[in-house]
């Protein structure tokens, strides 16, 4: 059952007296009493009365104190970005029911976790979305660029090609003594995943 908290309560925009453009229940408040100043005459004159019964209804707290604001997803009550991530994410996992959803969750869990710059995770993020600018990218958005690679100037530029397919990039990895032989990701997601 729910609470009269929970109800939300329409009131209606038609003012009974259209000259009084800056009436507001908020002005209705008796801040001594911590209730509503109801002076009949006075509602009468700026609200329907079908309004002011609604109006009524509306419970005010009795805590004679200064409001706060509170962000319920944190222990300290303060909002952070990282706080409304992490209740958003968690609400997205109470709602997921595919299996794909739980490793795509698993995975930028993962993602998010490791130990880099914020920078270079949001690179990461950048690529998996396929959000780099690339020559590809910008040709999509109608970016008027040579659509090929910068390193090898015989393919096409594209996340996949310049960070595992562009025979420049093969061979700094070789010098590097990173594994020459990866099997072909079909995105930049499976790429880091094979790693």
């Amino acid at each position: 059952m729910a609470s009269q908290m929970d109800t939300i309560h329409m009131v209606s925009h038609n003012l009974h007296n259209q000259t009084n453009h800056k009436s507001s229940i908020y002005n209705l408040r008796n801040d001594r009493c911590r209730n509503w100043d109801i002076d009949i005459s006075k509602l009468h004159s700026k609200f329907l009365p079908i309004d002011i019964q609604e109006i009524i209804k509306i419970p005010l707290a009795n805590l004679h104190r200064p409001d706060i604001p509170v962000w319920i997803h944190n222990p300290k009550r303060i909002f952070t970005v990282c706080s409304a991530y992490q209740a958003f994410s968690e609400h997205k996992i109470a709602n997921s029911q595919t299996s794909e959803q739980g490793a795509t969750t698993k995975f930028y869990n993962k993602l998010w976790s490791l130990n880099l710059p914020g920078k270079l995770k949001h690179f990461l993020w950048r690529a998996v979305h396929n959000n780099l600018p690339t020559s590809d990218n910008l040709l999509r958005r109608k970016l008027q660029v040579d659509p090929t690679c910068k390193l090898c100037s015989k393919e096409a530029e594209s996340a996949m090609h310049v960070f595992n397919e562009c025979l420049y990039t093969r061979e700094v990895c070789r010098n590097l003594t990173i594994a020459e032989e990866i099997i072909k990701p079909l995105d930049f997601r499976d790429l880091l995943e094979s790693r």
